[in-house]
């Protein structure tokens, strides 16, 4: 799934029952992963582990572009917030 984020933009916390990987293609970003802060840019991977609420933010000055990757036949979220 391709998304695009405008800066100071964030995606409220939330977690799936599989694991999610990030690849950032432009921009920066703070993910919240659990307790643990992850700051990530162009050519990053992240990895949230299955069941972890996360949520991240777009801390850069330019759109954030990245694709999730779920591994899941379907894209099952629960919103926590």
């Amino acid at each position: 799934m391709f998304g695009e984020v405008q800066p100071g933009d964030r995606v409220a916390l939330h977690r799936h029952d599989y694991e999610e990987l990030f690849v950032i293609h432009q921009g920066e970003v703070d993910y919240f992963i659990g307790e643990e802060k992850v700051s990530a840019g162009a050519g990053d991977l992240v990895i949230i582990p299955s069941g972890v609420p996360h949520r991240f933010v777009n801390t850069g000055s330019e759109v954030l572009l990245q694709t999730a990757v779920h591994a899941a036949a379907n894209v099952a979220i629960e919103w926590l917030e």
